[in-house]
């Protein structure tokens, strides 16, 4: 029996189908969740376990740049994404116990994207206040608009929540959810109450609003991301990496930082878990230095 011929056509949606196959298993569609990872917490001196968190503060990492914030009798979620994909990006890790999405006070967003704006998420959240940066709210879907108080936020403005003062500072990241849209802005979030200071960036790249928000607030304690840097000409003016990371700490002066925004979805090329790799041996590096002595002969 003669072999059918394969023409141009059919050759073409072959390697449509092997290019869209190796991609969606390097994205990681056929693979296992791994346990989600513990959160870390590093210090560029000193021990982390000896840095003085108030007693009445507990923070849980919930992947990605999700974070559950119980302060003063309150429970604040900032971007919470627990949804099994990103667009096309699944979900890596585990999702954190369900009671993490209960008894919340409020939620507020920094922006946009689909990895920290998903309204999966936000209907599964108990009816509360919602905070987000004017405009974005076109996202919101209908069924979130009726859950939850929203309202809006300019660049500057301050919300109370609580005994939580937050303040609406400065990123260097779009803001829109597509390249084409215009006036939309991203922002990170300084939370505060009685002496201690928490620092929540979103996403952002390297600038001088770091040494900025540093001088302004002193934050005692800095959410930073580290990942989603490569490939670096593009995302440069997007995202940090972890050597920007670290010298964002130092222009902060933050006494403690919990690195985010790595290992849950693949948003770019680095492997999963290289963005904390690299900023571990960063954070040692310059541990490493700090403890070393001055050379005499210098």
């Amino acid at each position: 029996m003669d072999s059918l011929p394969i023409g141009p056509n059919a050759i073409f949606v072959l390697a449509q189908m092997a290019f869209w196959l190796a991609f969606a298993i390097w994205l990681g569609w056929f693979r296992p969740r791994r346990p989600l990872p513990a959160m870390e917490i590093f210090t560029l001196k000193g021990d982390p376990a000896q840095a003085p968190f108030p007693e009445d503060l507990q923070l849980h990492w919930l992947g990605h740049s999700s974070f559950r914030l119980e302060w003063g009798g309150r429970v604040i979620l900032l971007d919470p994404v627990l949804s099994d994909h990103v667009s096309v990006a699944p979900r890596r890790v585990g999702r954190p116990g369900p009671g993490m999405l209960e008894g919340v006070d409020a939620i507020l967003l920094t922006h946009a994207h689909m990895d920290h704006f998903n309204n999966e998420t936000l209907a599964r959240v108990n009816p509360c206040q919602l905070h987000l940066p004017a405009k974005a709210e076109r996202f919101l879907n209908g069924r979130n608009r009726a859950r939850h108080q929203w309202h809006t936020f300019e660049m500057g403005d301050s919300i109370r929540i609580g005994e939580v003062d937050v303040t609406v500072v400065r990123a260097r990241h779009g803001g829109w959810r597509y390249p084409w849209q215009q006036g939309f802005f991203a922002c990170g979030f300084i939370l505060r109450r009685d002496d201690f200071t928490l620092y929540y960036a979103g996403d952002s790249a390297w600038g001088e609003h770091f040494e900025a928000i540093g001088r302004d607030f002193q934050p005692d304690l800095a959410l930073l991301p580290i990942g989603g840097y490569s490939p670096r000409w593009f995302l440069k003016s997007r995202h940090i990496n972890p050597p920007e990371a670290v010298e964002a700490v130092r222009r902060l002066q933050a006494r403690v930082v919990i690195p985010c925004h790595y290992g849950t979805y693949r948003v770019s090329l680095e492997g999963m878990e290289a963005p904390v790799m690299w900023f571990r041996r960063e954070v040692l590096s310059l541990q490493t230095a700090s403890r070393r002595s001055p050379d005499p002969r210098n």
